[in-house]
């Protein structure tokens, strides 16, 4: 879980997610299940190497911004579904 300090810190996480968003948009098949690369591992695995090179992630964290990122993804998603029912 991000803990923000200031909000400057805390703008360049939401960039970063954003950018990270945006990167992986451009690649339909790291999440639609109808493309034909959906199931292949190597391209998945290359575009996400390709995205941290783009976003200039050289730590090798960018698995870990990705899994914060569905997290949060997921739990807004869920409460919307519940404040809708």
């Amino acid at each position: 879980m991000f803990l923000f300090h200031s909000k400057t810190k805390m703008s360049n996480e939401i960039e970063k997610e954003a950018e990270l968003i945006e990167a992986a948009r451009e690649r339909p098949f790291l999440y639609d299940l109808k493309t034909a690369g959906y199931k292949d591992p190597i391209m998945k695995m290359n575009a996400w190497s390709s995205i941290a090179a783009e976003l200039n992630w050289t730590d090798g964290n960018y698995h870990f911004y990705l899994i914060i990122l569905i997290a949060l993804h997921f739990r807004k998603t869920l409460i919307f579904i519940r404040k809708s029912l």
